[in-house]
């Protein structure tokens, strides 16, 4: 990624906005030269951890869940698709008022998450009218080529 342009601006709702290529393309590893250590301490990361069994939407009642428990995941998601590439552009965030808007605040509608065929239905924005199947703690799939997962 050295020598790769991005351009950074604040968006209408006042918050950072970055673009640029963000597939990494030659597939090529190197050794960590920090091994152990992190770039950031997560102490300092905003959000709150994700822990399976210790789930946001496990508390909200506006997920209908009639047991309390959900495995729909409440927050930022990222869409994956053929070979596990990360799909630029396609991120969301789920709210716990059964509302969802892309990654930029501008695109977004609402969802219905129907825990007894473990689907959720968007309505509007860029999602209107796909189905996400099999949701579980780690995420969903739209399509044979398209999976979210929670952002982590």
């Amino acid at each position: 990624m050295d020598n790769w342009i991005f351009t950074i601006h604040k968006d209408d709702f006042g918050e950072w906005a970055v673009q640029g290529m963000f597939t990494v393309t030659n597939n090529s590893c190197i050794t960590n030269p920090s091994e152990g250590v992190a770039s950031q301490p997560l102490s300092v990361v905003p959000g709150t951890l994700y822990e399976i069994g210790k789930n946001p939407a496990a508390n909200d009642q506006t997920v209908n869940n009639t047991d309390n428990i959900s495995p729909l995941y409440i927050g930022e998601y990222a869409a994956y698709g053929t070979g596990g590439r990360l799909m630029t552009g396609m991120g969301m965030t789920l709210t716990s008022g059964n509302r969802y808007y892309d990654l930029d605040k501008k695109r977004g509608g609402t969802y219905n998450y129907n825990k007894q065929a473990g689907s959720i239905t968007f309505s509007g924005g860029f999602l209107s009218g796909q189905t996400g199947k099999n949701v579980n703690t780690k995420g969903f799939d739209i399509s044979a080529t398209v999976h979210y997962e929670p952002w982590r």
